[in-house]
């Protein structure tokens, strides 16, 4: 499943087999999610920034 125009169903629905596989593997979830082409680059930078992920609020679309 490669939809990497719907960033939170794509990932949602597979976050616990990227996970499991990132610690199988000694790996980053980063490294599976570019592996397995489920988001571009930059959406991956721009969801697992760790600074906006402590910041107040929600992101507005």
């Amino acid at each position: 499943m490669t939809n990497k125009d719907n960033t939170s169903g794509t990932i949602g629905l597979q976050a616990a087999d990227i996970a499991k596989q990132a610690i199988v593997q000694n790996r980053s979830v980063r490294d599976i999610i570019l592996e397995k082409e489920i988001l571009h680059e930059e959406e991956v930078q721009r969801i697992l920034d760790s600074m906006r992920m402590t910041e107040p609020g929600i992101e507005q679309k």
